[in-house]
């Protein structure tokens, strides 16, 4: 038997990014106005996300549909036609974290610190608490 906590169901490449976050949903029991309510969208929001209607998702509504399902950003986005994709949401998290950075009177190399520790950035000023893979 599977365990559903390490079961990240089907994030095949083969399989569009609505039918990801369908599945996604699904496993983790949540109705389309229950995962709406926890991403602060209208469940209108969500069925168009996986009929494919809305095809470029916000980066905060990818994190938040990670954090929320319990894999990466990378992994949802596993699509290798949304590489590009991946490349501008890792892009503006990273101006973001900068700017964080910056708001709360951080010396820039604390990013770079970070980023050399493992290849990864995460922590509490990461937008969502999220890491940001390598790709």
């Amino acid at each position: 038997m599977t365990d559903p906590k390490n079961d990240t169901g089907s994030l095949s490449p083969d399989s569009t990014l609505g039918q990801r976050i369908q599945d996604q949903r699904l496993r983790a029991g949540l109705t389309k106005s229950g995962l709406a309510r926890r991403l602060e969208v209208s469940d209108v929001t969500v069925a168009y996300w996986e009929r494919g209607v809305i095809k470029q998702i916000g980066h905060r509504h990818v994190l938040g549909l990670a954090k929320t399902f319990g894999i990466t950003a990378s992994e949802l986005l596993a699509d290798p036609q949304l590489r590009d994709y991946q490349r501008r949401i890792r892009h503006e998290v990273l101006h973001e974290m900068i700017e964080t950075g910056r708001r709360e009177g951080r010396p820039i190399d604390w990013l770079a610190d970070r980023m050399a520790a493992g290849g990864r950035a995460h922590g509490p000023t990461t937008p969502g608490g999220m890491e940001i893979d390598e790709a």
